[in-house]
């Protein structure tokens, strides 16, 4: 754990909220997580200028939040900084593109692109992530990916400079993309101008779709496995008839496979159970081993 008032002067001098012991699980999608030493919810840019090469200098370590999908919190909680951007929530829309901070939410970058007949988006709807998140992760389902929406990319390196990329220098690819270390500012995205009916039509069908097949009612975090070449996760658990088991309060989703829920009182260690029997049967009945799409953080509890 890092002492109190080492991180009380790495974060002197900026107008953010300070959060001290922070319980991660107010803040992540499953509702589970341990605490963070510190959080650190910039105010601006100038804050984030202002923390990047403190954090360096001092070797500390430190991780960005977003909406806490697709994290996995361990009991013990995060060592170190945890940077939470919910004030960079800006959104803009132009003739030729959709600009967006990292902090926007997905559901907020979906409307609006919706709103303004921006042909594309209709596969976000579902998806509780933030825009700085999905770009890092190349968010998406098999409807599409934001990899390709994607123009140009505004970054904040630890050193405190800013850099930008093409979409094309990020070199997306399946759940990830060639992001140097630093902190997403904001993205400009790709707008291409539809027929707004077709566009409501093929977001109702995912609508209908997505509450059909997937707990969208209960804390998850999304796919929990990647999807192996020429196969779905979810199939292969639910081929084996392991929707519905229960560990503790987490529990194998009744509607999805790959989507694991939190029934009420779940802790980390109740799904990294659920994710090692989910594996081993995998391995052991189809001779194939399932890599991670959450991303698993943290200290185990005590």
């Amino acid at each position: 754990m890092q002492k109190k008032n080492d991180l009380e002067l790495l974060t002197h001098g900026m107008k953010g909220e300070i959060r001290f012991q922070e319980p991660l699980s107010r803040h992540t999608s499953l509702g589970i997580g341990g605490p963070a030493d510190v959080m650190v919810i910039p105010h601006d840019e100038e804050d984030l200028q202002l923390l990047g090469p403190r954090i360096q200098e001092e070797g500390v370590p430190v991780m960005v939040l977003g909406a806490g999908s697709n994290l996995l919190v361990k009991d013990g909680g995060i060592r170190g900084v945890v940077i939470k951007l919910s004030r960079f929530r800006k959104l803009k829309v132009y003739p030729g593109g959709v600009w967006a901070e990292a902090g926007v939410p997905l559901p907020t970058l979906l409307k609006q692109g919706v709103n303004e007949g921006a042909e594309g988006f209709e596969f976000l709807y579902g998806i509780p992530g933030t825009v700085g998140g999905a770009v890092t992760m190349n968010a998406g389902t098999r409807e599409g990916e934001t990899g390709p929406l994607v123009r140009r990319v505004r970054l904040l390196t630890f050193r405190g400079e800013i850099l930008e990329f093409t979409g094309e220098e990020l070199e997306f690819d399946y759940r990830s993309c060639r992001l140097p270390s630093g902190i997403i500012l904001s993205t400009l995205f790709r707008f291409q101008r539809g027929d707004k009916n077709k566009i409501q039509q093929r977001l109702q069908t995912y609508r209908e779709r997505r509450n059909a097949t997937q707990p969208l009612n209960l804390p998850n975090v999304g796919s929990i496995f990647k999807n192996p070449p020429g196969n779905f996760a979810g199939r292969l658990i639910e081929d084996l008839g392991l929707k519905g088991y229960r560990i503790g309060g987490a529990q194998i989703s009744e509607k999805h496979g790959n989507f694991f829920v939190n029934r009420g009182g779940a802790t980390a260690r109740d799904v990294i159970g659920l994710i090692k029997f989910a594996g081993r049967k995998i391995q052991q009945e189809r001779g194939i081993v399932l890599e991670l799409e959450v991303r698993l953080v943290g200290r185990d509890g005590p």
